[in-house]
């Protein structure tokens, strides 16, 4: 069959996977596009390959309705590859920020994602990254007073940040009417 990967061959079959995804991408089909790459991933094993399959995968399944069956095996995915990912570059806060935005905004095992940023921030108090997806997720369970000092120090840290200042500045605004 003319798309079976010689086994033998697995920089052919890598440059296959890439160039799968490349075309499914420029098609439109972004979601086979991901499974391309998540299975580039899984057939190389590199960290690099799993964190970039298991961000897509992430970015994939946000784009989706939460309703289609599909979102399940992207989330899936992509906490499997950011899993492997971390586990190979266990003091990469990028892999492990990602992994906990799969679990927060893709599961309900919410309060993983935010143990894995609460123990970033516990090892960096100064992580904007972390802090602004804790801060987000404050607003979103309720936590509004927690949520703007985060977003708070986040303007400070990075002042250019336009997503924390709109964030933080609406929702002082919004907290002090609610009280």
């Amino acid at each position: 069959h003319p798309y079976m990967f010689p086994s033998h061959d697995t920089r052919s079959k890598a440059d296959q996977l890439i160039q799968s995804s490349k075309l499914s991408d420029l098609s439109g089909a972004y979601d086979l596009g991901t499974f391309f790459l998540v299975k580039l991933a899984n057939s190389t094993g590199h960290s690099t390959d799993l964190f970039k399959a298991g961000d897509r995968a992430y970015l994939t399944s946000i784009l989706m309705d939460p309703a289609d069956s599909t979102r399940n095996y992207f989330v899936n995915q992509a906490i499997s590859l950011l899993k492997k990912a971390s586990d190979s570059e266990p003091k990469n806060d990028t892999i492990r920020i990602r992994l906990a935005q799969t679990y927060m905004d893709g599961t309900e095992n919410v309060m993983n994602g935010v143990q894995i940023l609460l123990d970033i921030v516990a090892k960096d108090s100064n992580q904007a990254e972390a802090l602004f997806t804790l801060g987000r997720f404050g607003i979103i369970s309720g936590q509004f007073e927690k949520a703007i000092n985060r977003l708070n120090k986040v303007v400070y840290l990075q002042p250019q940040s336009a997503d924390a200042y709109s964030i933080v500045t609406g929702k002082q605004t919004a907290y002090r009417d609610w009280e």
